[in-house]
């Protein structure tokens, strides 16, 4: 929905996309993100092309570097018509929507604002309101909890959600309805659920949370993606960490989780 513009500062990425960016941060490294995503594609291209470019700048938030998305998308699209750049745009934007209450607001701002300042200047322009229905009349507390539901069968750990339940029911109630219900649930017009899972388990890989990763790379598995998706993601997850100087966990072992869901979903099933 049109609204007013406010004056926007001249020095667009210093103040806006750059911000939050330490003075000895890694530089950004296109041929890196390149890289990155053709070894992704490479595990299931029909699939993963063009949601690699999605799964990298969500990582990037999730590594606190969301000032380096605005670089990234500007060559991706570079020599690109208008409606491609748009679509990309889309489907990144998509994206970050779904991973910004895991990875936090402020490492998804820069990154938000950066894309907006590209989009500037290639002269594109997006007026659009939004796609999901507001909160209180989209039942989505319901859709949320039967989307979790899909997510965490065969995860294991469910003591997890049940201390969480109890000793924190105001926040569980907010995951179930706003994050697994409005955003989660409210991508699937963009996305596949297994793609939503996909981009989720990407960002707390990169984020460094070993214990919940595990848990997504197991979701990931369970909705759909191959062992193979999930052993890229993770490898992915940490070339991008290793670029920022952050190095990630060696202990997430994907065919052991595979083996894992395995024997947890046989046990679902021979307890019915």
């Amino acid at each position: 929905m049109s609204q007013s513009q406010p004056s926007i500062k001249e020095d667009f990425d210093a103040t806006y996309t750059a911000a939050n960016k330490s003075k000895d941060a890694t530089p950004y490294d296109y041929n890196l993100l390149v890289s990155v995503g053709e070894e992704l594609n490479d595990a299931d291209p029909a699939y993963l092309e063009p949601l690699s470019y999605a799964l990298i700048s969500v990582m990037l938030c999730a590594q606190r570097r969301g000032d380096a998305v605005a670089p990234w998308f500007s060559d991706l699209v570079k020599t690109r018509g208008v409606e491609e750049a748009k679509n990309i745009f889309s489907i990144i934007r998509e994206a970050i929507a779904v991973i910004y209450p895991f990875v936090g607001l402020p490492n998804c701002v820069p990154a938000c604002l950066g894309l907006v300042g590209v989009l500037r200047g290639l002269g594109i322009d997006f007026d659009e309101d939004r796609r999901r229905a507001d909160v209180q009349q989209g039942d989505y507390l319901v859709k949320g909890l039967d989307t979790r539901k899909k997510i965490y069968r065969g995860v294991g750990n469910p003591e997890v959600h049940w201390m969480l339940q109890k000793y924190f029911p105001d926040m569980t109630y907010a995951t179930n309805t706003f994050i697994f219900g409005y955003l989660a649930t409210g991508s699937l017009d963009v996305f596949e659920l297994r793609q939503t899972e996909l981009i989720i388990a990407g960002a707390i890989l990169a984020m460094g949370a070993t214990r919940q990763a595990r848990s997504h790379c197991k979701a990931s598995m369970q909705v759909g993606n191959s062992e193979k998706v999930v052993a890229a993601l993770v490898e992915a997850a940490r070339r991008i960490a290793c670029w920022n100087m952050q190095e990630l966990s060696e202990d997430i072992v994907v065919s052991n989780l595979a083996q894992e869901l395995k024997d947890n979903l046989a046990k679902e099933e021979g307890a019915k």
